[in-house]
């Protein structure tokens, strides 16, 4: 099950279509927007919404953390296994 983390702090899982991977709405859904891949060298895919930084999202504290990274607005983890 991937994990979202949202800008303000709160935490909640995403399961696939039918329990299965996430589509492509559901990454967006889940970022707010087109979504890009964030540059990271773990073992978790880090999605972000591509014009979070452009748009002004609030920075998410928590996020940036997990990853090693700045990143900006909803920010969804996840494994290889779960997305399309």
């Amino acid at each position: 099950m991937a994990t979202l983390i949202k800008s303000n702090g709160e935490i909640t899982t995403v399961v696939g279509a039918n329990k299965r991977v996430l589509t492509l709405e559901q990454l967006q859904e889940s970022v707010g927007g087109y979504f890009e891949f964030a540059p990271t060298y773990g073992t978790e895919n880090v999605i972000v919404c591509e014009d979070g930084v452009r748009r002004g999202l609030p920075l998410n504290n928590i996020a940036s953390k997990r990853a090693g990274l700045i990143l900006a607005g909803d920010v969804l983890f996840c494994t290889d296994s779960e997305i399309e």
